[in-house]
């Protein structure tokens, strides 16, 4: 009896600390890829680029502010921010390849180089997602 409670108490821990709402990478990867591969050919060598066509509303994600796009080259680093806000009330996903998570974020990681970014809400990470500070 006591190990079904312990049982009972670890998968409703589990339940209680999975992120309340995460992005479906599954069902829109393909089309994610396709959105990063834009965002790459609009930004130049990288920065803030204003999301048009394609870029606006992205598959899963919503209608997206603003897109950041840092470029390493000699190791062919990428980053790609997708921001449905701005400031302090952004969220958003992140395509990061041989880059850390986003700093000074609270930050999901999806799945391979997918993260998806939520608000520090009163200092506070929504549950499930952990806080980077910048290096």
């Amino acid at each position: 009896m006591l190990l079904l409670l312990i049982v009972a108490a670890i998968v409703a821990l589990a339940v209680y600390l999975r992120p309340a709402h995460t992005y479906d990478i599954n069902a829109n990867e393909k089309v994610w890829l396709t959105d990063v591969n834009i965002a790459l050919k609009e930004s130049g060598p990288g920065g803030s680029i204003t999301p048009k066509g394609a870029l606006r509303n992205i598959a899963g994600i919503g209608k997206i502010q603003e897109v950041f796009v840092s470029k390493a080259t000699l190791r062919k680093a990428v980053s790609v921010l997708f921001l449905t806000g701005v400031n302090q009330n952004y969220a958003g996903l992140a395509y990061v390849k041989l880059y850390p998570p986003p700093p000074d974020a609270c930050g999901f990681h999806l799945s391979g180089p997918w993260w998806q970014i939520a608000s520090v809400n009163g200092g506070n990470c929504p549950r499930g997602f952990s806080f980077t500070g910048a290096p």
